[in-house]
């Protein structure tokens, strides 16, 4: 599904094997096709609330759990969505 929409929306570089992308030749992009598609993401609320988030709290076997989002860039400007090493 992820390489149907990436062709609807113009990549033509870019080539998804599994949501992570670890450890396989076969997954691709370049930064150009990465930019295009994460402001692609962006006009969906969900997408755009989950990279701007900071922290979380999950609960893991009935204990709650803290997640925090590692992107120093969130915490220094307040005003700004951040997804992979781009801002918005």
């Amino acid at each position: 599904m992820m390489n149907e929409k990436a062709k609807e929306i113009g990549l033509e570089n870019s080539n998804f094997v599994c949501p992570h992308g670890l450890d396989d030749p076969e997954h691709y992009t370049t930064p150009y096709e990465l930019s295009v598609l994460t402001s692609y993401a962006l006009n969906n609320d969900k997408f755009r609330s989950v990279v701007s988030t900071k922290s979380h709290t999950v609960t893991i076997n009935g204990y709650p759990k803290a997640i925090r989002n590692t992107n120093e860039l969130l915490r220094v400007f307040k005003w700004s969505v951040w997804s992979k090493n781009r801002f918005y």
